[in-house]
C-alpha cells in the first residue's frame, strides 16, 4: 500500500519533469522550420529561432536605451575609478621610458607609420603657428608702444604734457604701421621658430626629457586626465549619435547562429531554467500525491 502510494507522485513528478525540459528544449528546437511536403510543421522552428530578429531588436533597445546611454556612460568614464586608471596608465608610461634613449621622434613613429607621425607633427606645428599669429595679431601693439612711451615720459617729467601731445598727434599712424608689419611677418616668423623649436623637442631624448621635467610630470599627468574628463563630457554624445549602438548589438545577435544563440542564453540563464524543470517536477509530485487522497 505504501509503494503503490508513491507511485502517483512519482509518475507526477516524471511528467512535470519532462513537460519542462521539453518546453524549454522547444524555446530553440527545430532550429529550423520543418515540413511535411508543402505544409510546416507546428511549433516549428522553435520560438527563439523564429523570433530572433524581434529578440535581436529589443535587446539593442534595452542596451542603447538603459544601458549605454548617455548618461550612463558619462558616469563611467567620467568616474573616479576611471580617472584613477588613466593617471595609473600614464604614471606607468612614464616609468616605463625612464631608461629609454629613443628620441621624441623615434618614439613617435614607433606608436605610428613615420608617414602618419610626419603629417601629425605637421598638422601640429600649422594649428600652433597659426593660434600664436593670431593672438599676436590681435595685439593692439601701437596702443601698448603710446602707452609704455606715455608712462616712460610721466616718469621723467620733462615737458611732459607738450611730448604726450605728440604722441596723441602721430600715435594713429604710427601704431597703424606697426599692426600692419606685425599682421605681415608674424607668420613667416613664427612659423620658423616653431619648426625649430618642435624639431628641438623632437630631438631630445625621452629618458632625458623625463628627468629633466621630472617634478613637474605630476602636475602635467593631472592636468591630462581633467582634459580627458572634459573630453568626454563635451563629446560623448557626439560619439553616441555616430556609434548607433542598437544597430550593432541587433546586428550582432542576429549574425549568430540559432546553435551559438542558444549556448549564450544557456549560459546565462542555466540557474533558472534548471529551476523551472525541477520545479516542475516537484509541483508534478505534489499534485500526484494530493489528487489521490482528494479522490478518497
Amino acid at each position: 500500500m505504501q509503494w503503490t502510494m508513491l507511485i502517483a507522485p512519482a509518475v507526477g513528478g516524471a511528467i512535470g519533469y519532462l513537460t519542462n525540459y521539453i518546453a524549454i528544449k522547444m524555446l530553440f528546437h527545430p532550429h529550423k522550420a520543418l515540413y511535411i511536403g508543402k505544409r510546416q510543421v507546428p511549433l516549428t522552428p522553435g520560438l527563439i529561432p523564429k523570433e530572433q530578429s524581434n529578440i535581436a531588436r529589443s535587446i539593442g533597445e534595452v542596451i542603447s536605451r538603459e544601458l549605454l546611454d548617455e548618461a550612463t556612460l558619462k558616469e563611467v568614464l567620467t568616474s573616479e575609478e576611471t580617472a584613477q586608471k588613466v593617471r595609473n596608465a600614464l604614471l606607468n608610461l612614464v616609468e616605463e621610458n625612464r631608461e629609454n634613449d629613443s628620441s621624441l621622434k623615434e618614439l613617435l613613429c614607433s606608436a605610428v607609420t613615420e608617414e602618419t607621425a610626419e603629417r601629425s607633427v605637421a598638422d601640429a606645428r600649422e594649428k600652433l603657428s597659426a593660434v600664436i599669429s593670431g593672438r599676436l595679431c590681435a595685439i593692439d601693439f601701437g596702443e601698448a608702444i603710446s602707452n609704455g612711451v606715455k608712462k616712460r615720459v610721466v616718469s621723467e617729467g620733462k615737458n611732459t604734457r607738450f611730448r604726450i601731445g605728440v604722441i596723441d598727434t602721430f600715435y594713429g599712424s604710427i601704431g597703424g604701421m606697426v599692426n600692419k608689419t606685425v599682421a605681415k611677418y608674424a607668420g613667416p616668423i613664427v612659423d620658423e621658430l616653431v619648426t625649430g623649436e618642435s624639431d628641438k623637442l623632437l630631438d631630445l631624448r625621452v629618458s632625458s626629457l623625463i628627468e629633466k621635467y621630472d617634478e613637474k610630470i605630476p602636475g602635467w599627468i593631472d592636468k591630462a586626465v581633467g582634459l580627458y574628463i572634459s573630453a568626454v563630457e563635451s563629446n560623448t554624445g557626439r560619439i553616441l549619435e555616430g556609434v548607433n549602438i542598437q544597430k550593432i548589438v541587433e546586428d550582432k545577435i542576429n549574425s549568430l547562429e540559432v546553435r551559438e544563440l542558444e549556448k549564450l542564453i544557456m549560459g546565462l540563464a542555466k540557474k533558472e531554467l534548471n529551476a523551472i524543470v525541477y520545479l516542475g517536477a516537484l509541483l508534478g509530485f505534489i499534485m500526484g500525491w494530493i489528487t489521490p487522497l482528494l479522490g478518497a
